[in-house]
């Protein structure tokens, strides 16, 4: 079974990561990869590879040292679920027609009633994305 709209492995691990990191924004206290391996059930190596993109749009920044770890530099109430999904590289489009990017445009794009119900629905998940914040889920 296929389910519309579903997320990746990774976006979900990306997810639960920047959650376990966005703890200590307040104390901007450092959360090794290892830590968050643990609590995650995650490996660390993998881990490695998703604090990447995070670091380079500068929500984290990395510590070194015997207690060194990556820290939440960006506040968590301005970072939406819909951000996470974009930074891992995903848009969750329901239906291919609907990626406005694509080169290849269907040729019943303007007549095709199926596609204006799911670009409604597809707009409506984004609406949903984009206004749930990792502060929100932390409460």
């Amino acid at each position: 079974m296929s389910y519309l709209g579903t997320i990746s492995t990774r976006e979900y691990t990306g997810l639960r990561l920047v959650l376990r990191l966005a703890q200590t924004y307040r104390n901007r206290q450092p959360v090794s990869l290892t830590t968050v391996s643990q609590f995650e059930n995650v490996s660390p190596k993998y881990l490695e590879q998703l604090v990447a993109p995070f670091r380079r749009a500068g929500w984290l920044e990395s510590r070194r040292g015997r207690d060194g770890g990556y820290v939440m530099i960006k506040d968590p109430q301005t970072i939406s679920l819909r951000d996470i999904i974009a930074l891992l590289g995903n848009q969750p489009y329901l239906i291919s027609c609907l990626d406005r990017n694509r080169r290849e445009r269907c040729q019943n794009e303007q007549r095709c009633a199926a596609r204006r119900g799911l670009d409604k629905a597809q707009q409506a998940i984004e609406q949903t994305l984009s206004g749930i914040s990792l502060a929100e889920l932390l409460r």
